[in-house]
């Protein structure tokens, strides 16, 4: 049942989500909406990946033995990063994509922890 809804609520959600973010850039040119709007996208979509790519995530980027894993929903991706980070626990891709946020922004990984 709960693939079942999973699969509902993708497809709800590429078909209704792709109009409502086209309008939302339409309107933002208008002003209407600032660029927090896109933050908070681009946050949410974060916050869902954490939670979608939990287990491949917590397979290729950290230890087995890490006690910060993916898929906590309200956490960030770069959230469980930085905290893997702290602990010694992140394997080299983890690592990897460590630095390449961190390049993006610095200490962004640290900066995201939510305790």
């Amino acid at each position: 049942m709960g693939l079942l809804l999973t699969i509902i609520a993708l497809v709800m959600f590429l078909f209704i989500g792709a109009i409502a973010f086209i309008a939302g850039i339409i309107i933002s040119l208008f002003g209407h909406y600032g660029d927090r709007y896109f933050k908070n996208i681009a946050k949410g979509i974060d916050i869902f990946g954490n939670v979608l790519c939990a287990p491949l995530f917590n397979l290729i980027l950290i230890k087995g033995d890490s006690n910060n894993k993916f898929g906590a929903w309200g956490e960030t991706i770069s959230s469980v990063i930085g905290k893997n980070k702290l602990t010694s626990t992140l394997l080299t891709l983890g690592i990897v994509t460590y630095k390449t946020l961190n390049f993006i922004e610095t200490n962004h990984c640290e900066d995201s922890i939510k305790y």
